[in-house]
């Protein structure tokens, strides 16, 4: 009975320790994934700005085909993100922080398409073909819009897939941010308040210097 008693009292004690021993450990996982993400957002910003020779330029040209203007934004996204996990500000894991960068990438490079207007004619093949034709020449969105821009584009008229792809771009950054609506709303509030603090300051020194004889 007293066995069972004392087996009892430091089954709390132990739980504890493999609950921090696994904190420490996804932890360390998470410093590990943003090293890996920080070099390889380094990475895909230089293969994007310097055109290069060989097997560089080949992924040179591939990324700006795939995501045109885009392709400048996807290493310091990634870069970004890595930021975001070894600060390790909100409990999101590190799948969903990556997947939420690749889908904004996504998204960007529709709304660029979407803000072009037009996409190319034809079946799916000259589509493709003239969607990474005009990438290269950066030009819509790139090859990659047709999962976003091109469908919003068809589906809605320019209008609705412009409201569309800005409120999907909206929730992929407060995803990627950890941001919540109260927190978005307090940092929006705080412009509001310094401006009425400094106007009660003005409209308070104006009314003390009218008293003074």
């Amino acid at each position: 009975m007293a066995e069972k008693k004392a087996s009892s009292a430091k089954s709390p004690g132990a739980r504890s320790k493999k609950a921090a021993a696994a904190k420490k450990a996804r932890q360390q996982r998470r410093q590990l994934w943003a090293v890996v993400l920080f070099a390889l957002g380094i990475l895909l910003f230089c293969i994007a700005v310097i055109p290069g020779e060989n097997l560089w330029n080949a992924l040179h040209t591939f990324f700006r085909g795939c995501l045109s203007w885009c392709s400048f934004l996807i290493g310091p996204l990634v870069i970004y993100t890595a930021v975001m996990i070894a600060l390790d500000k909100t409990d999101y894991p590190v799948t969903a922080k990556v997947v939420s960068a690749g889908v904004l990438i996504l998204l960007i490079s529709g709304a660029l398409q979407i803000f072009h207007r037009t996409y190319p004619a034809g079946d799916f093949y000259d589509l493709m073909g003239g969607l990474y034709a005009d990438g290269i020449s950066l030009t819509g969105g790139g090859a990659f819009s047709a999962l976003f821009g091109v469908p919003l584009l068809k589906w809605m008229d320019f209008t609705g897939a412009c409201i569309t792809i800005i409120l999907l771009i909206f929730v992929a950054l407060m995803i990627l941010s950890g941001s919540t609506l109260i927190g978005l709303f307090r940092q929006a509030a705080k412009p509001v308040r310094k401006l009425e603090e400094a106007c009660s300051s003005a409209v308070e020194s104006r009314h003390a210097a009218s008293e003074e004889p």
